[in-house]
């Protein structure tokens, strides 16, 4: 891929004091310094205001439980880029509402840097993903939205126990 007018943001509590050193080198190596921001924790009313000035949420983890990253960034209608891990790959439909990739290949940012690219160069595109993960987030993942299926899980364990036991 070519190189991008881009700029990164990478936000998040530094876990591993190894891995951030090892990262903070490998930008300063690369020259990248001009074009990589490390934030290394923010309060939630910054986050809400960092996903809003994003143009393209990135989470190309190899391990992801659910991915409640990506629907705080369908919310604020950012289109996702997405390992198609754990939860991630239960949540992001290629090309509907987000791009996944793959992120045990040994090309894998090869991968990344192509699905950034498409929508770094396809403006429409970014808006249509951006609005069908916000859609997604609000109808499927509201409060309201968990209430309703969690209620309907009550219901049916209701009905499966009066099966059972013939009440």
């Amino acid at each position: 891929a070519s190189r991008m007018n881009a700029h990164l943001v990478l936000v998040g509590p530094e876990t591993s004091a190894t891995y951030a050193a090892e990262l903070r080198s490998f930008i300063q190596d690369a020259g990248l310094e001009s074009s990589v921001t490390l934030i290394p924790g923010l309060s939630a009313a910054a986050v809400v205001d960092a996903y809003h000035a994003g143009d393209v949420f990135v989470l190309p983890s190899r391990h992801e439980p659910f991915g409640i990253a990506a629907l705080e960034a369908w919310a604020a209608g950012l289109p996702v880029i997405a390992s198609n891990v754990g939860g991630l790959a239960m949540l992001i439909k290629h090309g509907v509402n987000g791009l996944s990739i793959v992120p045990h290949e040994s090309q894998a940012h090869l991968g990344l840097a192509a699905a950034i690219e498409v929508l770094a160069n396809e403006p429409a595109q970014r808006l249509l993903l951006g609005e069908a993960g916000r859609v997604e987030a609000r109808t499927r993942y509201s409060w309201q939205a968990i209430h309703h299926q969690t209620e309907a899980a009550y219901e049916r364990a209701e009905d499966f126990a009066n099966i059972c036991y013939g009440k």
